[in-house]
């Protein structure tokens, strides 16, 4: 019973970070094109989020999974 209250807030938290890991990924990439980078650097730059997001997705998902 317990396993399954908390899956929707799982579900619900890496839903979230991807949204906000997209909306940052979007606002770089615009900025970094409308600045005169060209198209492939301006799509390749914010792929520095990776790493960074995919160690909060890993920390979330243990936190949820303690809980």
């Amino acid at each position: 019973m317990h396993e399954t209250s908390t899956r929707p807030g799982l579900r619900r938290a890496m839903v979230q970070l991807l949204l906000v890991l997209l909306v940052l990924y979007l606002v770089w990439f615009v900025v970094s094109y409308l600045s005169g980078g060209s198209l492939g650097a301006s799509l390749a730059a914010p792929l520095m989020l990776l790493a960074p997001g995919a160690g909060i997705a890993v920390l979330r998902y243990r936190q949820f999974k303690r809980a």
